[in-house]
């Protein structure tokens, strides 16, 4: 074999005998240089291949984006130092202001304590009362007789009918001149409610009742408008309907509401007692009156006791 080269500067062609060809890989002659044909085949090859490995290889928008660095890892330590910077200053603030600091901080503590005492003392108040103990076996308590007054222009017991507005029931008949001008009917009526009146005086139980401090009023409108009249005067009330000695009837009246600071009234739950000692009451020395002045009962009495409900503790 032979391999032939044209050198710029000549143009004879010359013949090189070439023993083998993997011998003659990178001589020059006359400046040109000569490679083997074995590299010439593998640059051809890389040559032709070109347009496919490029058709191959992803465009470079479509190439997967790089991993960047997390944008949280700026951001947070950005953070956390004004987080810190901010504290210092606060610190610093309230250490130069010790007096304010230390006085912010105590009242709290102050505040706190006295609510705390404040609770305390109102379940001490309220820890006796029967409604917020517990009562697994309530014992019964005994209805007294019709409470009398401890103060001045108060009325015990106001009642009607009666012979005239005002009226104190203080001996134990009627004077004629009290009936007159009444017919046969209401005479009879207003002498049995009398009876029962003085019946309940003398014979209410925890001693008899002052005679000044019952009032009898001519119809249950007059009484009504005594009690708007003279507000927290009268105690309790009866108006008693009696048109046979064996058909009398009373309905009770029983003052349970306070004015408050608006003008408003309302039912005082503190009241309630007055169930046990004046309407409870009222109904029993009533009742006893009626049977002993109309029915002949003689020595009538009537014991009665309330007992509240079995309940647990309330919880405050």
């Amino acid at each position: 074999k032979s391999e032939s080269t044209t050198t710029s500067g000549s143009m004879e062609e010359a013949s090189i005998p070439v023993q083998s060809v993997e011998s003659v890989e990178g001589v020059a002659f006359g400046g040109v240089q000569v490679h083997s044909s074995r590299n010439a085949e593998a640059e051809f090859e890389d040559v032709a291949n070109a347009p496919e490995q490029r058709a191959t290889e992803p465009h470079p928008e479509q190439r997967a984006p790089q991993p960047q660095p997390a944008g949280c890892q700026v951001g947070c330590s950005r953070f956390v130092r004004q987080v810190l910077a901010l504290s210092r200053k606060n610190v610093l603030m309230l250490w130069r202001n010790r007096a304010s600091t230390f006085i912010r901080l105590g009242s709290c503590i102050f505040f706190m304590l006295l609510m705390f005492c404040i609770i305390e003392a109102i379940n001490v108040t309220i820890g006796n009362q029967s409604h917020v103990r517990n009562l697994p076996s309530p014992s019964p308590e005994e209805v007294p007789g019709i409470k009398a007054c401890d103060r001045s222009n108060c009325i015990a017991l106001a009642y009607a009918p009666a012979p005239a507005n005002a009226f104190v029931p203080d001996t134990d008949a009627l004077d004629a001149a009290a009936l007159s001008g009444v017919s046969t009917e209401k005479q009879a009526e207003l002498e049995r409610v009398h009876s029962v009146m003085r019946s309940v005086i003398s014979n209410n139980k925890g001693g008899a009742l002052d005679a000044k401090q019952v009032m009898g009023f001519t119809s249950a409108q007059d009484m009504d408008d005594y009690i708007l009249t003279n507000q927290g005067n009268v105690l309790s009330g009866v108006i008693l309907d009696s048109p046979a000695a064996e058909n009398t009837s009373f309905v009770m009246m029983l003052n349970v509401s306070n004015a408050d600071d608006v003008g408003w009234f309302r039912a005082d739950e503190k009241d309630m007692q007055l169930l046990k000692t004046r309407w409870a009451a009222v109904q029993v020395e009533v009742s006893k009156g009626i049977g002993r002045a109309l029915l002949g009962a003689g020595e009538l009495d009537i014991a009665l006791s309330l007992q509240p409900f079995a309940h647990p503790p309330a919880a405050r």
